[in-house]
Formats: structure tokens, sequence, C-alpha cells
């Protein structure tokens, strides 16, 4: 039996978490291609996992270009990803007709990240909302405990002022079989 070993992409931002059967991706990754966001989803401090190669909790993905405006701006919402929404505001705001295009509001930053036999640990935090009148830092803390195969997620919103805060979650559709 082949294992690949758990590893943090610094520069992208973008973190895999692996035990025996689970497999977690973890997003703390910028708006690329120079601050245009053409490609990029609010997805900053969202994760994917899966059991065994079977997905769990997903991305969406981009569902359409160009054809229609409101559904691709609706599957790379910061709510269609597995993370925190604050007081409804995207994490990066959408210009409305620029389908290609995220306003840079904050940046996601890894702040710790340890690897070992026992356990994997991300901690990172964005600072998107911090333009609001309540502002607010999005820290999560994902660790994957390899020997129980479990993961503990910790969400810290930090400021000041009442929010109301959304967490999303997006499972995949399974099926289930019953066992004769």
């Amino acid at each position: 039996e082949h294992s690949w070993p758990s590893i943090q992409l610094a520069e992208s931002g973008i973190c895999q978490l692996r035990s025996k059967d689970l497999t977690v991706n973890f997003f703390a990754n910028p708006i690329g291609t120079a601050g245009l966001g053409n490609h990029k989803h609010n997805d900053m401090l969202s994760f994917t996992l899966s059991y065994q190669g079977v997905p769990i909790f997903v991305d969406p993905g981009s569902f359409v270009y160009t054809v229609n405006e409101e559904s691709r701006n609706q599957f790379r919402s910061t709510r269609s990803h597995n993370t925190v929404t604050v007081g409804g505001h995207e994490q990066n705001r959408m210009v409305g007709g620029l389908l290609f295009l995220l306003r840079t509001d904050g940046t996601p930053k890894i702040t710790e990240w340890k690897s070992n036999a026992e356990f994997d640990l991300v901690i990172a935090e964005h600072d998107c909302y911090n333009r609001l009148d309540n502002p607010a830092i999005h820290r999560r803390s994902l660790c994957l405990c390899k020997m129980t195969q479990t993961i503990l997620i910790r969400d810290e919103l930090i400021g000041t002022g009442t929010q109301r805060l959304e967490f999303n979650f997006h499972i995949d559709d399974m099926r289930i079989e019953a066992l004769e």
C-alpha cells in the first residue's frame, strides 16, 4: 500500500492533509492573475474531504461560465463553499456584468502548518470582512487526527459588534446501499 505525505504548497496557499482513508484539501489561496480573480471563487478557508477516494464534502465547481451571470455568481459565491459567511456578505465582492473579476477585499494567510505521523494541522485566516461596519477576521483551524480518522474544525470570528454568521457545508450526493 502506497501512501502520499500531507503537503503544504506555501506559495499557492493550498494544503492537502492525508490519513489512511481521508484526504482533505484546504484553501487559503489569494485572488490570482495579478488580482483580477478571473477564475477565483470565494472559497477562502474552504475545504473538500474524501473518504477512500469518495467525495464527502465537495466544492460545487463552476456550473456555467458566461451563459447565465446569476448562476455563475451563485456557484462562485461564499455560500457555495465550505466556509463561513459573515453578515450575508461575500468574502470578495463581485462586479455586475464582469463574470471574470472579483474585487480583492482581503488576503488569506496560513499562520501555522504541522504534519507528523499523528496529525496534520493547518491554521489560516483572512481579512475580507474588515470592510464591514462591524469588521471581522475569520480564522479557521483544521486538524486531521490520523489514528482516529477524524477531522476537527474550529472557526473563530475576531472583531467587534454583532454579525449574523452562516456556516456552509456542502455534501456530495451519495448512494447508500443496504448490506445483505
